[in-house]
């Protein structure tokens, strides 16, 4: 007897789509290749869990490979399963939620693990079979319309398959990019994968001595040397990268960039706070009246770790005089204070990144259940990071995978009851 539903990957949008259909009344079977459901999403948050956005316009920051495709189908998805529903959904299942500032939702206890026992204790009670250290290597559909998933064990024979396989992204979770052969096998289209939010390869001279730094600053993407973006946060320096929320969010169009043959770079505000001219005449002021020289000016504006760095790009040696009359040295100063230049020479790879932008292309996916369109098709879904579409920080993505997964669980489950119904 072939189980009714068998979901691919036991990650944060393939529980969320085995409930789901579960819930509304299928026989499911949850293959995950680890040794355990939901490593990934015990990383999320730095182990906090980040689990939504209170974002009034979540729908509208998500990316695809289609333009405005991202935003279409996050509306409609999220018109099923918004939000408001994810909190309720954890809350009826004894997980409260709260919103930090920012949009920020974690769980109230500050740990990922609380989430992942909500759902490992909710698949039991929904009667889901969890079968994990399956790793699916072949998906085929056979002439009776049902779906052959093998494993390195077994073949499972459903009349449903939803793929949550996940990304490229933290390969060491399982989110290897299994799930792209798997939709190459069932012949549906890809897009590019390519990592996002992840940290920018910048140049190891140029913030020699700086590793370790972290600051709240203001990060200007400059492409051919046109501004194409800004982000503000925190940003930090580890080796040859600048890092932290505000690089992560403009790592998407500067891999792209890169990848046209763009000349790329960041200008980095250190200290947003104050006008470039305000922060001069203050320097110069603070020059005088102390007589301290240039390499101990900053001392109380940045990290100490980075004042080489800044001097190096103003120009100036740490010894150098910064009471002259004119306040050239301290106009130099502050202009590299307030635009720190560094060339962007590449992105941090898969096992670095949060996220993967492109994946099975959008025009592939019917919008209203993520069933996947096309003959031969038939009784197919995705849902989560697999699909070409992507977020931001702050929750995005895991709204995106708990929205998708029920939308996706819950139209496989209809699918079998139609199947059925029509025998």
């Amino acid at each position: 007897m072939p189980d009714e539903i068998i979901v691919v990957g036991g990650g944060a949008s393939g529980m969320m789509a085995a409930l789901a259909a579960a819930r509304a009344g299928g026989r499911v079977t949850l293959l995950e290749g680890q040794d355990k459901c939901g490593r990934k999403l015990l990383l999320t948050g730095n182990g906090r869990c980040n689990i939504s956005s209170a974002d009034a316009q979540i729908t509208h920051r998500y990316l695809s490979e289609t333009e405005g495709g991202a935003v279409r189908l996050a509306e409609q998805v999220m018109g099923q399963f918004s939000p408001d529903d994810t909190v309720r959904f954890f809350r009826d299942r004894g997980l409260f939620i709260r919103s930090e500032g920012r949009g920020l939702m974690y769980p109230v206890t500050g740990q990922a693990r609380s989430v992942l026992a909500v759902l490992q204790r909710s698949l039991r009670e929904s009667g889901v079979k969890v079968k994990c250290s399956e790793k699916v290597t072949g998906l085929s559909r056979s002439p009776e319309g049902l779906w052959n998933v093998r494993t390195q064990t077994w073949t499972y024979t459903g009349r449903a398959v939803v793929l949550c396989c996940g990304s490229k992204a933290v390969p060491s979770t399982g989110s290897d990019g299994s799930g792209y052969a798997l939709a190459r096998q069932a012949a549906l289209p890809l897009t590019a994968v390519r990592p996002a939010l992840t940290a920018l390869r910048s140049d190891a001279g140029r913030l020699k001595g700086a590793d370790g730094t972290r600051v709240r600053g203001r990060i200007t993407l400059m492409i051919g040397g046109v501004e194409a973006a800004q982000e503000e946060g925190e940003v930090q320096f580890s080796g040859a990268c600048v890092s932290g929320i505000a690089a992560f969010q403009l790592s998407r169009l500067a891999v792209r960039a890169l990848e046209n043959g763009a000349d790329v770079s960041v200008s980095i505000d250190l200290y947003p706070e104050m006008p470039e001219g305000e922060l001069a005449a203050y320097l110069h002021a603070l020059a005088i009246s102390t007589g301290v020289r240039a390499g101990e000016l900053l001392t109380g504006l940045i990290p100490d770790r980075l004042i080489r760095c800044v001097l190096e790009a103003a120009g100036l040696k740490m010894e150098a005089d910064m009471a002259d009359e004119a306040g050239a040295a301290a106009a130099q100063l502050a202009g590299a204070v307030k635009r720190l230049l560094l060339p962007v020479r590449g992105v941090r790879d898969f096992e670095n990144c949060q996220v993967c932008a492109g994946g099975i292309a959008l025009g592939a996916v019917d919008p209203e259940s993520l069933a996947m369109t096309g003959h031969g098709h038939e009784g197919l879904f995705a849902a989560g990071e697999l699909l070409d579409i992507d977020g931001p920080c702050g929750g995005y993505n895991l709204q995106w995978a708990w929205s998708s997964g029920y939308v996706a669980g819950r139209s496989a489950a209809a699918y079998v009851t139609d199947a059925a119904g029509a025998v």
